[in-house]
């Protein structure tokens, strides 16, 4: 999330060497641009990612219900 450190997910994405995870602070176009799927909550960059065409899944919690982003079709990450 861009209001948080950056550093607090380094020791996470570390940890996660088989797949291609960055942490980075370029503009938020350029990051979904550059990224094969984005995955997120109902967040702006996520519904921006969406209407870019890109592969995008929601990351909600099976109890949370559905995604409040004014979108068809969307993928759920706990259908998977």
């Amino acid at each position: 999330h861009p209001s948080e450190d950056s550093k607090k997910y380094v020791s996470w994405v570390s940890s996660k060497d088989s797949f291609n995870i960055n942490i980075s602070n370029l503009p938020i176009e350029d990051l979904i641009s550059q990224s094969s799927y984005i995955i997120g909550c109902n967040s702006l960059a996520l519904y921006i990612s969406i209407k870019a065409k890109k592969n995008v899944i929601c990351s909600l919690p099976p109890w949370a219900g559905k995604s409040t982003l004014p979108v068809n079709n969307l993928r759920y990450l706990r259908d998977f």
